[in-house]
C-alpha cells in the first residue's frame, strides 16, 4: 500500500498536464511547453483558492450567459460575483452609479437582471478573474484603474502589458453547458468545495483550541487573522509545482 501511494504521489503533478492534452478544451496562445502552461494554470487556481478560503470577494468576468448553472449555484453560496459577457456594462467596476441607475429605471426585464448583478459590485472586489481577456478588454482596463489584482486568461505574455497582475496564456472553452466537459470550470468547482471543507475543518480546530485555552490560562490563544493586502504577492511567491487539484 505504501509503495502504491508513493507511485500516486509521483504521478499526481502530471495529472493536470495530461488532462489538458486529453480535453483539447484550450488553445495555448504563447507556444509554451505543457509544463509551463500547467504551472501557470495551477498558480492562478491557487490564488483563487486562497482568496476564497480567506473569505475575499472575487469577481469572475466573461462567462457565457447560458452556461454552467452548477457553477452559478455554487457561487451563490459565496460573496463572489459572476458577470457574463452579455450582462457586462462599461463602468461596472469603476463607475457603478452611472451604469446602475439607467438599468434600474428601465422597464426591460433583462435590464432588471443586469441591475441586480451590477448592484453587487457596489462593494469592491478583492480579486478579478477575466476568463477571456480578448473579449473583455474593458473589464481589464477597469480592474487596472480600480487597482484591483487581476488574473487574465487567454492573454499574451507581453511584458509591456501591465494591466494584468497574473497572466495565463490559455484559451478555454466555456460554452459547453455540462460542467464535467469544461476543464477549467471542473477544477474551479473542485477548489471552491475544497476551500469550503478546509474552512469547516479549521473552524472545528479553532473551536477545540478555544476549549483548551479556556481551561488553561497559561496557553496563548491562537491567532488566525486574515492576510494583509499583500495576499496576492505572497501567493504568487509560493512554489506550487507539486500542487494538485
Amino acid at each position: 500500500m505504501k509503495i502504491k501511494n508513493r507511485i500516486l504521489q509521483k504521478r499526481r503533478p502530471e495529472f493536470l498536464g495530461i488532462k489538458l492534452l486529453k480535453t483539447q478544451a484550450y488553445r495555448n496562445t504563447a507556444n509554451l511547453k505543457i509544463e509551463d502552461t500547467e504551472y501557470r494554470i495551477k498558480k492562478a487556481l491557487h490564488v483563487i483558492y486562497k482568496y476564497h478560503k480567506h473569505n475575499k470577494r472575487i469577481l469572475f468576468v466573461g462567462t457565457p450567459s447560458n452556461g454552467h448553472k452548477e457553477i452559478k449555484q455554487l457561487l451563490k453560496e459565496t460573496k463572489h460575483v459572476l458577470i457574463s459577457e452579455s450582462i457586462w456594462t462599461n463602468g461596472c467596476i469603476t463607475n457603478q452609479d452611472a451604469s446602475f441607475d439607467p438599468l434600474l429605471k428601465s422597464q426591460n426585464p433583462a435590464d432588471k437582471i443586469r441591475a441586480e448583478i451590477i448592484f453587487q459590485l457596489r462593494k469592491k472586489s478583492d480579486l478579478i478573474v477575466i476568463l477571456n481577456v480578448l473579449k473583455n478588454r474593458d473589464a481589464l482596463k477597469e480592474g487596472y484603474l480600480s487597482k484591483t489584482p487581476t488574473i487574465s486568461l487567454g492573454c499574451e505574455l507581453n511584458v509591456l502589458e501591465k494591466k494584468s497582475t497574473y497572466k495565463v496564456p490559455v484559451k478555454f472553452n466555456f460554452t459547453n453547458k455540462k460542467i464535467g466537459n469544461s476543464f477549467f470550470y471542473g477544477i474551479l468547482k473542485t477548489i471552491l468545495k475544497k476551500a469550503k471543507l478546509d474552512n469547516l475543518t479549521a473552524n472545528q480546530r479553532r473551536h477545540s483550541v478555544f476549549k483548551i485555552n479556556f481551561f488553561n490560562s497559561n496557553t496563548k490563544q491562537m491567532s488566525d487573522k486574515p492576510p494583509t493586502t499583500q495576499l496576492l504577492e505572497k501567493i504568487l511567491a509560493t512554489d506550487i509545482k507539486n500542487a494538485s487539484f
